[in-house]
């Protein structure tokens, strides 16, 4: 009975690490969400979900093989193998890292996206600028060609009202 209520005892505490683990990971990740009115794709949520789902499958897988019938006593793999008591731990606190690395890294990737995508807008408007006062520049250097030309016409204009064309006004 003393060793029913241990493994349980264990067990719960167990379970109450998990969950507080989860439940910090999980206020980190909504936390750090910079992006809150982004709408995620499907294909966006299925790349956050895959590592979720692999690591809850390597949960349950684990704690299926956990307990063995050993002479039809249960036994837990710990007891058979004491390096269980490490690497399990291990493999399931690399998943939860890879879960947190995997939203890291999508959004990172929707600022680099809005980032290239500012970037390419404002090189857009750099060419139409740049396009624009090449235009301006044809216009106002035709201008002035008109201007000369009107300066140089009402000079003549002058001269020959002046009266030193003899009348070819």
């Amino acid at each position: 009975m003393a060793i029913k209520i241990g493994v349980a005892g264990t067990q719960l505490i167990q379970y109450a690490g998990i969950a507080l683990l989860l439940y910090f990971s999980l206020r980190k990740i909504v936390r750090d969400f910079r992006e809150k009115d982004y709408v995620i794709s499907r294909t966006e949520l299925l790349f956050i979900l895959a590592p979720s789902a692999v690591g809850m499958m390597v949960c349950m897988l684990l704690r299926i093989i956990m307990i063995t019938l050993e002479d039809g006593v249960p036994k837990m793999l710990y007891e058979r193998y004491t390096i269980l008591i490490v690497v399990i731990p291990a493999i399931l606190l690399l998943s939860l890292l890879s879960i947190l690395y995997g939203v890291k890294l999508f959004q990172d990737m929707i600022c680099w996206n809005r980032e290239k995508s500012g970037r390419i807008v404002l090189e857009n408007q750099i060419s139409a600028l740049q396009e624009h006062m090449e235009e301006m520049e044809r216009i106002y250097s035709g201008i002035r060609g008109m201007k000369h030309d009107m300066k140089n016409t009402l000079a003549v204009i002058q001269r020959l009202s002046a009266g030193e064309g003899g009348g070819e006004l």
